[in-house]
C-alpha cells in the first residue's frame, strides 16, 4: 500500500498547470489533468464530486476556496468520531464549511484543492498532496491560474 501511495505522490508531483481541461458532466465543473489522474487512479470521483458541489454553493462567498482533505489518526478518530474531513476556506484562513466522513478509503493523509471562478470558467485544481500543505497557497509552485 505504501508504495503505492509513494507512486501516486510522485506521479501527482509532475502535474503542474493543464494541456487538457475535463468537465464533471453533473455540476459542469472544469478540472485540470492532475485532477483527473487522480480521480482515476485513487478511484476518487467523490472528491470531485463533494468538491465541485460544494465549491459553487460556497462561491458567492469567495471565488477563490481551499479545499483541505485530511484522514484523521486513529486518536483523532476517537475524538472526532469520523475516519476524515474536508475543510472548505478562503485561502486565508477563513472557514467557509467543512464536511465530515464516517469512512474513507482515500489513499493519501491529506491533500489540498483549488475552486476557483465566481462563473464560468470554473476550475478545479490540485494546489498540494500529502504533508505539508502551506498555509498560503498562492505560495505554492503548482499555484496557477490559466
Amino acid at each position: 500500500m505504501e508504495t503505492n501511495i509513494q507512486h501516486l505522490e510522485k506521479e501527482l508531483s509532475q502535474f503542474c498547470g493543464s494541456q487538457q481541461i475535463f468537465t464533471l458532466p453533473l455540476c459542469r465543473t472544469r478540472y485540470t489533468e492532475g485532477i483527473q489522474y487522480l480521480a482515476q487512479t485513487a478511484n476518487a470521483f467523490w472528491l470531485l464530486t463533494d468538491a465541485s458541489v460544494m465549491g459553487k454553493s460556497l462561491r458567492d462567498k469567495s471565488r477563490f476556496i481551499t479545499i483541505d482533505f485530511k484522514r484523521y489518526t486513529p486518536s483523532e478518530v476517537e475524538t472526532h468520531g469520523y475516519d476524515a474531513a474536508i475543510t472548505y476556506t478562503d485561502g486565508n484562513g477563513t472557514v467557509l464549511a467543512k464536511q465530515q466522513y464516517h469512512f474513507t478509503d482515500f489513499p493519501l493523509e491529506q491533500i489540498r484543492l483549488l475552486f476557483c471562478g465566481q462563473y464560468p470558467p470554473i476550475a478545479l485544481r490540485i494546489l498540494k498532496w500529502s504533508r505539508g500543505c502551506p498555509n498560503n497557497p498562492l505560495e505554492h509552485p503548482l499555484f496557477h491560474f490559466s
